[in-house]
């Protein structure tokens, strides 16, 4: 069996959807699929003939197109190609997209078989086109930045407050910037660091929000290699990611913190799931967080740790990135376009 994976954007290029396809295709462990992946090319209208000759030269019994993605922008080829090929889409982002977004998802519900990332993104797709419900599936994310060394509790630092993900609005990053000033004026012994990608398209967001966070207990480290993302977290026992719209599914960067063993703190929302809220420590303002961080000493940490554990073993485990593979590799086997 062939598999063509159509991304718009593909490492080395940033892209979070990206990112989870290059995870996805290095997870396919079954010597009978053959994986090739089209990404990182002209993706406009203009160029639709030479996409569709390169489909057809690769004769792909599967076409699994993840969407959207950076390197799409506002093209309209996946829709497209969704109309002339049985193809199966992954539709990783609904709820928060534009309403000229949502509607573009539309042709996907014609003909393609559809996968969601988590089920409040599928029923908010549902609402919008309610005669896809025969042929879709929930199949989650996993953690794009994978646990690569092991850390013991006691070992971990708890004086840094890891901030990780995208910089970008809709992040929580307001809320790192008034923590930031609130530890400086009460004089807490902590340092926050922010870790996380930064594109280009976002520059001016960053430049706009840099003045707002008190530099003296700020660590900025943009862009890392995975690796040293890694070892950054599973370095540290304390992260805190105030998403404007609570812990979610759709967070990589939360799941990323969970399965480096990091205690995490954040905000709960709608798509805040029982699962994720049994992982984590709610907290829903910096004032809050500050509370915590006054009153709270390394063993009282770890031990938040200790009660949570169990939970957040089993929430690590329903999204490892080899039961992720094997459940697209099910699908897979019951779709053919030839």
């Amino acid at each position: 069996m062939k598999v063509m994976v159509l991304v718009g954007s593909y490492p080395p290029q940033q892209c979070g959807v990206g990112d989870f396809s290059y995870k996805l295709v290095n997870n396919f462990n079954d010597a009978s699929t053959e994986i090739v992946v089209l990404a990182n090319i002209d993706w406009s209208v203009k160029n639709i003939i030479a996409i569709v000759k390169e489909i057809n030269f690769n004769r792909p019994d599967i076409i699994h197109i993840q969407y959207p993605s950076l390197g799409f922008g506002f093209s309209l080829v996946p829709q497209i190609l969704s109309i002339i090929y049985p193809t199966i889409v992954t539709i990783h982002e609904v709820s928060q997209s534009h309403w000229i977004r949502k509607l573009s998802l539309m042709p996907f519900s014609f003909r393609s078989k559809l996968i969601f990332t988590n089920p409040f993104e599928f029923a908010y797709y549902k609402k919008l086109y309610p005669w896809v419900r025969k042929k879709s599936k929930i199949i989650p994310i996993g953690s794009n930045i994978e646990l690569e060394q092991q850390i013991g509790l006691e070992d971990k630092n708890v004086v840094n407050i890891i901030y990780f993900g995208q910089i970008r609005p809709e992040k929580g990053l307001e809320e790192i910037a008034n923590l930031s000033n609130m530890i400086s004026e009460h004089k807490i012994n902590y340092k926050i660091i922010i870790m996380g990608q930064l594109l280009t398209q976002f520059n001016d967001y960053y430049n706009k929000i840099f003045p707002l966070f008190d530099h003296s207990v700020i660590e900025w480290k943009l862009n890392l290699a995975e690796k040293d993302v890694s070892a950054v977290l599973s370095e540290n026992l304390i992260c805190y990611l105030p998403f404007p719209d609570g812990a979610s599914a759709r967070r990589g960067s939360l799941f990323a913190a969970l399965q480096n063993n990091m205690l995490v703190f954040s905000t709960k929302g709608l798509q805040t799931t029982l699962n994720i809220e049994q992982s984590i420590v709610i907290v829903n303002t910096a004032t809050e967080m500050l509370n915590i961080l006054s009153s709270t000493d390394k063993e009282v940490y770890i031990n938040i740790y200790k009660s949570k554990k169990t939970d957040i073993e089993a929430f690590n485990k329903s999204v490892d990135w080899s039961e992720i593979a094997s459940q697209h590799l099910q699908l897979y086997s019951k779709i053919s376009i030839n």
